[in-house]
C-alpha cells in the first residue's frame, strides 16, 4: 500500500528530494500557500483538490523545516477528511501516516501513536489479520511505540495480533512465528528477559522447522534468542549462537546487511560482557566503519552501534535488538 510504503520508509530514515536553495523553497511555499487559498475559496475546503493542495503545501513547510506550519496543515487536512470522507475512508490512511510522519519529525512522537493504531484497526477490519499489509502496518505501529520509549505498549499490542493471527493461520504460520519474534523484542525492551528467553527458544524452534536456516526471519529468531541469553547471564549461550548467526549472515546476506551489522553488534555485546574485550573490540570497531554506509542517519541500531567506543564499549546497553527495517520486511511474502 501506497501510505504504508511512505511510512516505514519515513521511519528508516529521510528520502526525500529537496529544493536547490532556500530562495527556491520559499518561492515554491509561496506559491503552493497561493494556490491553496484559491482552492479553499473556489472549491471550499473540503473538496479532493484542496486536500491535495494542503498535502503539498505541508509538504513543502517539512522539507523548510517548518514542522508546527505543517502539522497544523495536515491536522486540519485530517479533520476535513474526516467530515466529508468519513472515518473509515481509505484516503484516510495515507493521511494519517503523513501526519504522524509530521510529529515523529518534530520529535513529539507519542502523537503519531494513536494515528498509527488507527491505521493498523482499519486495515485488519478491511484485509484480515493474516493480511500482509495488516502485519506491516501493526510492525511500523511497533517500531514508533518502542522510539518513543513505550515498549510495554508495543508488546502488549503485539501479544493481540499473535492471538488473533495464531486463532486466524494457526501457530506454525510464517507470519505468526514473525510476529512472535518481535514481540519477544518487545519484551526485551520492557525488561522481561526471561520472558524474551522463552519466547526466542520457540522462535528459533519454529522458523528453523518452518523457514529454515537461512531466511531472515531464523536470523532475527536466533538475535532474539541470543540477546535474551546475554541479558539473562547465559553469556556462554549467547556467544554460541551469535558467532553462529554472524557467520550464517555474512556467508548469506554479505558483510553490509543490515542483520550481519545487528549479529557483529549483538556478538561483541556478549564478548564484552564475558570480558573477553580482545575479541570484541574489533566487532565494534568493523560495525563504526560499516554501518554508516548501510544504515540510516536515525536508525536505532545506527545509534547503538556508534555508542560502542571506548572507555565502556556501551557496557549497559538496553536498546531494542532489532532494526527498524528488518521487522516490516518479515511481512513482504506473510
Amino acid at each position: 500500500m501506497k501510505w504504508l510504503d511512505k511510512s516505514l520508509a519515513r521511519l528508516g530514515g529521510d528520502q526525500g528530494a529537496g529544493q536547490d536553495s532556500p530562495a527556491g523553497r520559499d518561492r515554491a511555499i509561496r506559491e503552493h500557500e497561493r494556490n491553496l487559498a484559491s482552492w479553499e475559496r473556489i472549491l471550499g475546503p473540503g473538496h479532493r483538490d484542496t486536500f491535495t493542495a494542503r498535502d503539498t503545501l505541508a509538504a513543502a513547510y517539512r522539507e523548510a523545516g517548518r514542522l508546527a506550519d505543517a502539522i497544523a496543515l495536515q491536522e486540519r487536512n485530517l479533520r476535513y477528511r474526516i467530515m466529508v470522507q468519513g472515518a473509515d475512508h481509505l484516503a484516510l490512511l495515507e493521511a494519517r501516516a503523513d501526519l504522524a510522519a509530521a510529529y515523529e519529525a518534530a520529535n513529539t512522537i507519542e502523537q503519531a501513536i494513536p494515528l498509527l493504531e488507527e491505521n493498523a484497526a482499519q486495515i485488519k477490519a478491511v484485509r484480515g489479520t493474516a493480511h500482509k499489509d495488516t502485519l506491516r502496518a501493526y510492525a511500523s505501529l511497533w517500531i514508533l511505540c518502542r522510539r518513543a520509549g513505550r515498549p510495554a505498549r508495543a508488546a502488549t499490542s503485539a501479544d493481540q495480533v499473535l492471538a488473533d493471527l495464531e486463532a486466524a493461520v494457526g501457530p506454525d504460520h510464517a507470519a505468526a512465528i514473525a510476529v512472535r519474534v518481535i514481540a519477544g523484542s518487545a519484551y526485551l525492551a520492557a525488561g522481561r528477559n526471561e520472558e524474551a528467553f522463552t519466547t526466542g527458544e520457540r522462535c528459533v524452534s519454529d522458523s528453523l522447522r518452518i523457514a529454515g536456516p537461512e531466511s531472515r526471519l531464523t536470523f532475527l529468531a536466533r538475535s532474539l534468542l541470543a540477546e535474551a541469553c546475554r541479558r539473562t547471564g547465559r553469556l556462554a549461550e549467547a556467544i554460541a549462537l551469535g558467532e553462529e548467526n554472524l557467520s550464517n549472515c555474512a556467508r548469506v546476506h554479505g558483510d553490509l546487511d543490515r542483520m550481519t551489522l545487528l549479529g557483529r553488534n549483538n556478538l561483541g555485546a556478549a564478548y564484552r560482557d564475558a570480558g573477553r574485550l580482545a575479541e570484541a573490540i574489533p566487532l565494534f570497531e568493523r560495525n563504526l566503519a560499516d554501518a554508516p554506509r548501510v544504515l540510516a542517519s536515525n536508525s536505532p541500531l545506527l545509534a547503538r552501534i556508534q555508542a560502542k567506543t571506548p572507555p565502556l564499549y556501551g557496557a549497559g546497553d538496553t536498546g531494542v535488538e532489532t532494526g527498524p527495517d528488518d521487522e516490516a520486511d518479515l511481512f513482504g511474502q506473510a
